[in-house]
């Protein structure tokens, strides 16, 4: 197999640094979302009714209570889920990013560094 000129090493190595940096990106989005997600969940839960249910006849105050909660158990299980994929999608990307973290490190050792730019790769 053929060893790679230094411009290509360059060239991969400006690639996996750019790849790790939306990697870190994503990981910061997923973090996020799982701290809202835990945030949520107990909030729901702590829900008080209106002031307008002291209106309503028993019936009618059974009845919008039995919806609400049926509404926020609903809106619990998907959150719940929700927090699952996104824990999942950050251990994911965990693991693309300390691969990347290797691969950069290796090439770093052995390439000119390149220059990454945020609208991409230069």
């Amino acid at each position: 197999m053929k060893k790679p000129s230094s411009q290509q090493l360059a060239q991969t190595l400006v690639k996996l640094q750019y790849g790790q940096m939306v990697a870190g990106n994503v990981q910061n989005a997923c973090a996020t979302t799982m701290a809202v997600c835990r945030l949520i969940q107990p909030a729901l839960r702590q829900l008080t009714p209106p002031d307008s249910y002291y209106e309503l006849t028993p019936e009618q105050m059974r009845q919008q209570l039995g919806d609400r909660d049926r509404l926020l158990a609903q809106i619990e299980e998907i959150m719940k889920l929700l927090d699952d994929k996104v824990t999942d999608i950050d251990e994911l990307t965990g693991n693309v990013a300390d691969i990347l973290d290797g691969a950069v490190s290796y090439l770093s050792a052995t390439a000119v560094p390149a220059r990454i730019e945020e609208g991409g790769i230069e």
